[in-house]
């Protein structure tokens, strides 16, 4: 579903497809990274255009790093979904995930509102590890 989605936005926007998985599939007509350190991971999500994810991850550092994206929901292995729940709801973004049952996906979201919403929780994660660190 996901490489399905990302092969009709490559055409409609003209953008390249880079799939990042150690999975031994390998779709045909899209340059695949294996094996990722975490600063090349970083790397492309901080210069790409556009994220299509169906990892946690994945999603949060396209807001971390402002870009358009689209969530899916993966089938298998399903607890990670509430993650990615949890989030898009925390954000008021979860209008976002993509669905072939309502044969939609939607990118558009308000950056500045989600940026501002992780900087409240970033500093409550500072405040927290702060007394943490200080009360020993």
């Amino acid at each position: 579903e996901i490489i399905r989605a990302a092969k009709k936005l490559s055409r409609e926007k003209g953008i390249e497809i880079v799939y990042i998985s150690d999975r031994l599939f390998k779709p045909m007509g899209i340059r695949t990274l294996r094996k990722m350190s975490p600063g090349q991971w970083l790397f492309l999500f901080a210069n790409a255009e556009f994220v299509m994810t169906n990892s946690y991850h994945g999603m949060v550092f396209s807001c971390i790093f402002e870009k358009k994206f689209i969530p899916f929901y993966l089938k298998t292995n399903v607890q990670v979904n509430s993650r990615i729940k949890d989030f898009l709801n925390q954000y008021g973004i979860s209008n976002l995930v993509c669905s072939n049952t309502q044969n939609r996906c939607e990118c558009e979201y308000d950056v500045g509102c989600v940026q501002a919403l992780i900087e409240k929780e970033r500093l409550k994660s500072e405040e927290f590890l702060s007394v943490m660190v200080n009360s020993y």
